[in-house]
């Protein structure tokens, strides 16, 4: 008695990607071939160069159900056109042939960081800096520069370590202490498969700071203690200061320098502190000088009057 074997094709015929695809990783997708346990694919460029070639099992990668595999191997293709194509294998039948190609384009989002902020003028010589994401990015540095085009800093950090990266947005605050002046910025991104790409479009912003100077406001007039608590204006960024106390004839008297949070309270915008002195009746004048990592000491203040006079 006759019959005849009509196998299902051992070819694996190719479903997506095809078209326009904005995605350098695409996953491929194709109709499963007879019997295959194993399948290559590969995907040329548009003058037939293989660029990207990967294979694996079914159920380790690549998975297979009601007819249809799919697989995301993990390909990195740059903008371009391609064609793709997969070959089936099993033990019992080997290899089987390549597929018919399937032609496919990849438009990639843009391999370049956009500056956002700061822009403009702004009163905070350590900004945040905002800019759209870059494609794939996992890593930026950012430069600043002066008005004649000088980096004056440069920074540079990863995605998740201390930039943050959320809906298209990147933004990071990497510590810079900036003077008062005119700037430009730009940024740029890296990538492993990628590499470097392009500095962006500089950003031209202004920092302009507050006086880096206090101004004393107590005490002032005639105390009944020697042991005053001095308060002043407080001066922007800085992290410490330094106090004299003079006699009517100029001599420095008492003197003190100390680190705000250790001793010296700074709130609502101004800085209070009782260093200790022990201070006889009499006349005296007294100042306070700011400083900071950057920019460094500030000019003493003015010189604030006030008269010790414990007497009952």
């Amino acid at each position: 008695m006759g019959f005849t074997v009509d196998l299902p094709p051992y070819i694996g015929t190719p479903v997506s990607p095809s078209g326009t695809i904005d995605n350098g990783n695409p996953t491929f997708v194709w109709d499963e071939a007879y019997m295959a346990t194993y399948y290559s694919l590969q995907v040329k460029n548009d003058g037939g160069t293989v660029v990207s070639s990967k294979s694996a099992y079914v159920g380790s990668g690549i998975d297979c159900t009601g007819g249809t595999c799919s697989w995301q191997p993990g390909m990195n293709l740059l903008g371009g056109d391609y064609t793709w194509e997969v070959k089936p294998w099993c033990g019992a039948l080997g290899y089987g042939p390549w597929s018919s190609g399937m032609g496919f384009t990849v438009d990639l989002p843009p391999y370049i960081g956009t500056p956002v902020s700061p822009s403009g003028t702004i009163d905070n010589g350590n900004p945040t800096f905002v800019w759209n994401e870059a494609y794939m990015a996992t890593f930026y540095t950012i430069q600043v520069k002066n008005s004649g085009g000088a980096v004056v800093s440069s920074r540079a950090g990863y995605v998740g370590s201390s930039i943050d990266c959320t809906g298209g947005t990147c933004s990071w605050q990497p510590g810079m202490s900036l003077l008062s002046a005119d700037y430009t910025w730009e940024v740029r991104p890296w990538c492993l498969a990628l590499g470097y790409g392009p500095w962006s479009t500089p950003m031209g912003f202004t920092v302009d700071l507050p006086p880096f100077e206090s101004t004393p406001i107590a005490p002032n007039g005639t105390i009944t203690t020697g042991n005053p608590t001095f308060e002043w204006s407080e001066a922007g960024g800085a992290t410490y200061y330094s106090l004299v106390v003079k006699n009517t004839g100029g001599s420095v008297v008492a003197s003190k320098a100390a680190y705000v949070g250790e001793g010296i309270t700074c709130s609502g915008g101004n800085c209070t502190w009782q260093p200790g002195f022990t201070l006889a009746d009499m006349a005296y004048t007294w100042q306070v000088k700011p400083w900071a990592p950057s920019p460094g000491y500030g000019p003493w203040s003015a010189e604030l009057a006030f008269v010790v006079d414990t007497t009952p």
